[in-house]
């Protein structure tokens, strides 16, 4: 399409200051198949009826405002490639938001040739302004859970080994923006470049398939590149679903080869209303006593 239609189209019916055309997978869910579907062979159209109807300039305009909307979209990703659109849409959806983020997260870390594999838990609730943080995790037997205030800055931790005793501290160099595991995925689109690999589906969800190219370059392992990391988002929310990174490690004194896979068993936003603001907090403890670091 060359800029002179979109000129006219836009003459036509000018879209609104700061409009955002809708990305293509939320135009290809309003098609109506019923037509003929998109897999369906191109074959004769049925001849259209002579009789003609009445059009009106609301008609004629409407048209035109879809019409531009659907370039406007096309320019946006790439004419039909969805790299940019996907990317951006998933940037939008790991920025926090006023609400509580809530997500459990399923880490698999593999090291070495042989495939030594530790596996762990952890389930966070994360709101901004002020910034507040409570996770738990579990791993090797042990659950440990953690809140964090940061106005004023307060850390109480607690740990099933020593279940009667909750520390709290104050400590230094604290962030005072958003900083957890999904944080990664947002500063890796931001400041990189990231391509759709394509279609896919995850645990029977239809998702894109994204790699991350980081701005500077992923280190060597035995003379070899390590790969860009991949990420695949939920097709209809663009929410994350997995992120693969690979990086180099120590075990028992010489470097290996690590995969960390990150499963986002659930992610979303839930308001920021008292029932949800006190998930921030951490849970009832009965029999602890607090201990302040001195």
């Amino acid at each position: 399409m060359t800029d002179q239609l979109l000129d006219d189209l836009r003459g036509i019916d000018p879209l609104p200051h700061g409009f955002e055309p809708p990305s293509l997978a939320t135009i290809h869910e309003r098609l109506d198949l019923s037509i003929r579907p998109l897999d369906a062979p191109l074959g004769k159209e049925p001849r259209p009826s002579r009789r003609r109807r009445p059009t009106s300039r609301a008609t004629l305009a409407g048209a035109a405002l879809a019409g531009a909307a659907v370039a406007a979209a096309l320019a946006l990703t790439n004419l039909g490639g969805g790299k940019l659109d996907v990317a951006a849409a998933a940037l939008r959806a790991t920025e926090p938001g006023p609400g509580v983020v809530h997500m459990k997260i399923t880490s698999e870390l593999t090291v070495g040739p042989g495939g030594h594999l530790t596996t762990s838990t952890r389930e966070i609730w994360t709101a901004q302004s002020p910034r507040r943080i409570r996770s738990v995790q579990t791993t090797s037997g042990e659950t440990r859970e953690g809140a964090l205030t940061t106005a004023p800055v307060r850390s109480l931790t607690w740990s099933s080994t020593a279940p009667e005793v909750i520390e709290e501290s104050v400590p230094r160099g604290v962030l005072l923006k958003e900083d957890s595991p999904v944080r990664i995925i947002h500063d890796l689109i931001a400041q990189g470049e990231a391509t759709v690999s394509g279609k896919t589906t995850y645990e029977g969800r239809e998702a894109w398939q994204l790699r991350i190219h980081p701005q500077t370059a992923a280190p060597r392992f035995e003379g070899v590149q390590l790969p860009d990391p991949t990420l695949l988002v939920d097709a209809s929310s663009f929410a994350p679903l997995e992120l693969v990174e690979h990086f180099v490690t120590s075990e028992n004194g010489k470097p290996e080869l690590a995969e960390q896979r990150e499963r986002y068993v659930e992610y979303a936003e839930l308001p920021a209303d008292a029932q949800h603001e006190a998930l921030l907090e951490l849970a009832p403890h009965p029999g602890a006593t607090i201990e302040r670091e001195r």
